[in-house]
């Protein structure tokens, strides 16, 4: 594999701008540092991904973005920790609920398997709003469903590590620290 392909431009004192291409992969990060903090915002192949941190101690803001760990990145640059929507552990843990309300005698054998059969013909859905839009909705078994799961705070809502935010953290960021690195000697 071809190494990533880094360009440093420094357009002015107050940003710097770094292209990474990377196989197929890019990304334009623009990095805005001051005393105590600063600015990272990439637009890339596999998203964008920016923050804001204010207090950064008394190390550089590039020191500090080339110590952090991939969950505390994530955790401020993204909606769900690097995490996304997992429809088929979702669900399972419904199919679930469903057994385990079945074997408790709280439902009987025939309505165990309506709401087995109704949560089966859920479409393949990549996002919890959409998840969330098909039990909402007037053809769901309402009865059924607050006999299972009981109140709507109870849905499974199920994740999986996000294949974009990874592909930028390995083909993107890692790259750009070692950039700050080789900029440091």
């Amino acid at each position: 594999m071809e190494a990533p392909k880094i360009t440093v431009v420094k357009e002015n004192k107050l940003v710097d701008y770094y292209t990474v291409r990377n196989g197929g992969e890019w990304g334009s990060i623009f990095i805005r540092s001051y005393k105590g903090g600063g600015i990272f915002s990439a637009l890339t192949s596999f998203g964008d991904y920016s923050y804001h941190w204010g207090g950064v101690g008394e190390k550089t803001f590039k020191e500090f973005l080339s110590r952090l760990d991939y969950c505390y990145f994530m955790g401020k640059t993204t909606k769900r920790h690097g995490q996304i929507f997992d429809f088929e552990k979702s669900q399972k843990q419904l199919f679930k609920m469903i057994v385990d309300t079945r074997k408790s005698k709280e439902i009987d054998a025939v309505q165990a398997r309506e709401f087995y059969e109704e949560v089966e013909s859920l479409e393949y859905c990549t996002s919890d709003d959409s998840w969330y839009h098909q039990i909402y909705s007037e053809d769901f078994n309402h009865e059924l469903f607050e006999l299972v799961i009981g109140d709507y705070e109870n849905i499974p809502n199920e994740t999986k590590e996000c294949p974009q935010c990874m592909g930028f953290w390995n083909r993107i960021y890692k790259p750009l620290i070692e950039e700050f690195k080789k900029e440091k000697e």
